[in-house]
């Protein structure tokens, strides 16, 4: 169209055209006054006042402090439908102090909240002394129009919000408490409903208030825990959030220095907040209030932090879990029907299980545990097994005829399930022992303690454990050489040390003093784990001696090991180390590769895995869903 050529018609807009657009915001007072008070945060306010009125057609007023807006600021952004926050502003709000956050606005939907009460309401802000007030309705055929516009003095800057509430009239409690809720994460932005404001300690959602000491640097940490759920839909923010003397660090988030501590896709990350409150945090942050600096306390607070979450997510899961239960089943509907009546209550019961093993699962974890354990179910209802038979040739039905004289079909089974188990374990640590990638702790060491016959028929005894004087005796030996140290999960299966560039499993026999009858510790195996694609070299060696001497003379224990045998295992091996040491009388060192490792295991197996080629040479996905690898890498979050 050029210039010459005239319109010849704009768009048209029905009537309440904007209100239907909005759709909750304009019916739900709890998001109007919210998007309200998220406007007032972007503006940089410090402190948000709302009064609410007792009856229909009297006035609700919503007040900030915040950098306020010029006549043309005002008709440049509030007068824009879908007005671009981001784009036209930027994604963080600087503060008069020259602080800096970031900012909520996204859809540009969220002043529209006054809506919610009326058809018309008033604008009154101030910007560097000049005072502006608008009237708006969305009677006059536009979606909004300004009906009056007045310009004068005025002074501080801000902006007060004016309806004459003609419906959806809001509760003073819950809104305050809700509000309180949401924007709970900065202790510097007040928001007051009708003079009152509700405190962290006040919140109906408030789970627990607990005190954290840093031992190694005296630090004090209140830690409160929230679930926004109890008062209100959810949080703007959830995560973790730090205070230092009343003063938001950083952001809400779920990760510490990098570490993920919680998925935050979780139901559980969506609810609560975790909020910790010091005064000894200052030489830990950032000049600019980010975040906190990369130093040795702060990794210590980091810790404290983490274990504390972890703990007290064990704690509330059981009190979701029937949530989540729920939410699993609904994303394998249609697998679920199709299972018989038996087998969905063993799928409940299974997945009820797997919804408890570890506090920081992923939700692809989840759904891994859930396919894994349907798949179980399907290949138990015996119709595979009954495929298989007649597929058999007669030679095979001969072979099988033969076996059967001997041992009834419970023993066959058996001993094969036992066979297949091992051979399924051991090819699942030939796939990961190689790759940097793997985790050791999670994946590869789990594996390998299913596997202890490994390293000698003595270690295959279901009588090895870990006791409370092996767990003492470890925590001594390795707290004071590892830069970052960690029982992974002691109390519910056999503890795995967390090193800095390893991992180490303790366990032994125990055996009754003859002379006192006491129970004892008799032999000791300690399996030292580095990680994938690691060489093992004088050094590592030398620090395992050392383990193993400890161990030997550690006071810890009632009387003195029997024996200690350590084995040292790395992707490759220093080729002038010596890979046997005999320490003392009792220490047995054995440096190998899981290479070694993974061919003893085969020629103790009789080699069978090389006869059963085709059944273990599946991709890596379906070899880590069978049934036996699947049970060990889950159980191991116990």
């Amino acid at each position: 169209m050029n210039n010459s050529e005239e319109l010849i018609q704009g768009t048209l807009f029905e009537e309440h055209y904007l209100i239907r657009e909005l759709g909750s915001i304009a019916h739900d007072p709890v998001i109007a006054l919210t998007e309200l008070v998220a406007n007032a945060w972007d503006a940089g306010a410090k402190n948000v006042k709302i009064t609410i009125p007792e009856e229909k057609n009297d006035l609700l007023t919503v007040s900030d402090d915040g950098e306020g807006m010029s006549a043309n600021d005002f008709k440049e952004r509030w007068m824009k439908l879908r007005y671009n926050r981001l784009k036209h502003q930027g994604n963080f709000v600087v503060l008069k102090s020259g602080e800096r956050r970031a900012a909520f606005g996204k859809n540009g939907v969220g002043r529209h909240g006054l809506l919610c009460f009326n058809d018309e309401y008033i604008v009154e802000t101030s910007k560097q002394s000049l005072k502006s007030i608008f009237k708006i309705t969305t009677n006059l055929g536009d979606p909004m129009s300004i009906l009056e516009e007045t310009q004068g003095g005025g002074g501080a800057d801000g902006t007060l919000l004016k309806v004459s509430v003609i419906r959806n009239l809001p509760n003073p409690e819950k809104i305050r408490d809700i509000l309180a809720s949401k924007f709970l994460h900065d202790p510097q932005f007040v928001i007051m409903v009708n003079g009152l404001t509700t405190s962290i300690n006040q919140l109906p959602g408030l789970i627990s208030e607990e005190t954290i000491i840093v031992e190694e640097y005296k630090i004090k940490l209140t830690a409160t825990v929230i679930d926004t759920q109890k008062s209100g839909k959810s949080s703007i923010y959830q995560g973790i959030v730090f205070w230092q003397n009343n003063r938001l660090i950083g952001e809400p988030s779920w990760s510490l220095n990098g570490d993920i501590i919680i998925d935050g896709r979780s139901r559980f990350a969506k609810r609560y907040t975790f909020v910790f409150q010091s005064d000894d945090l200052t030489d830990c942050i950032a000049e600019d209030w980010t975040g906190f600096k990369v130093t040795d306390k702060a990794k210590t607070v980091f810790r404290e932090v983490s274990a504390f979450v972890k703990r007290k997510y064990a704690e509330i899961s059981k009190d979701i879990i029937e949530e989540t239960l729920q939410d699993v089943k609904n994303e394998f509907k249609a697998e679920f029907s199709s299972l018989s009546r038996h087998q969905k209550i063993s799928l409940d019961e299974s997945i009820h299980a797997a919804l408890t093993l570890d506090p920081t699962a992923k939700q692809e974890s989840i759904e891994f545990a859930v396919k894994a354990v349907m798949n179980i179910c399907q290949s138990n209802s015996g119709a595979s097994l009954l495929k298989k038979i007649s597929e058999l040739t007669d030679e095979n039905i001969d072979n099988l005829n033969s076996i059967l004289e001997k041992w009834n079909l419970r023993d066959a089974m058996t001993v094969l399930d036992e066979i297949d188990r091992r051979i399924s374990i051991i090819e699942a640590i030939r796939r990961v022992s190689h790759m940097k990638s793997t985790d050791e702790l999670h994946t590869l060491h789990p594996l390998i303690l299913e596997a202890r016959w490994v390293f000698g028929p003595e270690f295959e005894s279901s009588e090895y454990i870990s006791n409370r004087q092996i767990k003492t005796a470890a925590k001594i030996i390795f707290e004071k050489d590892a830069k970052s140290f960690e029982f992974d999960n002691p109390k519910n299966r056999c503890d795995i040390i967390c090193l800095e560039n390893k991992s180490v499993s303790v366990l032994g026999t125990e055996a009754v003093d003859p002379d006192t009858e006491i129970a004892c510790i008799d032999k000791i195996l300690i399996i030292e784990l580095k990680k994938g694609g690691s060489q093992v070299g004088r050094d590592e060696r030398n620090q395992a001696v050392g383990y193993c001497e400890d161990f030997l003379k550690c006071s810890t224990f009632s009387k003195k090991p029997a024996a200690v045998y350590s084995f040292l295992v790395g992707e490759s091996i220093d080729k002038n180390l010596e890979t046997k040491q005999k320490i003392g009388d009792f220490g047995h060192l054995n440096v190998i590769t899981f290479g070694q490792l993974i061919d003893t295991a085969n020629r103790r197996m009789f080699k069978l895995r090389e006869y059963l080629h085709a059944r273990y040479s599946i991709d890596d996905a379906e070899l880590f869903q069978q049934p036996d690898v699947a049970e060990i890498l889950n159980s191991q979050k116990k």
